[in-house]
């Protein structure tokens, strides 16, 4: 493996995701699919479950679905640039509606992605939204 490659591994390692959904197989589908891809992951199955670990620890990025039970992805996109104005937001949603991207990006969203979406699709999505946020936490 080159440098280059070792470098790009080791940053990967060090990028901790958050992802955020109340279906437990989409939660565990995409979990699975950053962890292989080399990313540390860890999962909330709501958006109050969601807000209890950013109080806990350290993300680089959240992977959140739209509609979820009281706390939406809206809101909780809201509540993680509170606590963290650098961290990356990814808003999972089957809305193709116009307005809510531009909600969406209102409120500094770094990205939307429609469902049914494709694991490479996101995996490169998450990819480009940690080049374009703060330096991983060691």
């Amino acid at each position: 493996m080159s440098k280059s490659r070792d470098s790009q591994e080791t940053e990967k390692r060090n990028h901790k995701i958050l992802i955020v959904d109340d279906d437990p197989r989409i939660l565990d589908i995409t979990a699975k699919g950053l962890e292989y891809a080399g990313y540390q992951v860890t999962t909330a199955i709501s958006g109050e479950a969601a807000i209890e670990t950013l109080y806990n620890k350290d993300f680089d990025l959240i992977i959140t679905d739209y509609h979820m039970g009281q706390l939406d992805g809206i809101s909780l996109l809201k509540k993680a640039k509170l606590l963290n104005p650098k961290i990356g937001v990814i808003i999972v949603t089957g809305n193709a509606d116009v307005t809510f991207a531009i909600e969406a990006l209102r409120f500094k969203a770094d990205g939307y992605i429609l469902k049914p979406f494709n694991l490479d699709d996101l995996i490169d999505r998450a990819s480009h939204c940690l080049k374009n946020t703060s330096p991983p936490k060691l």
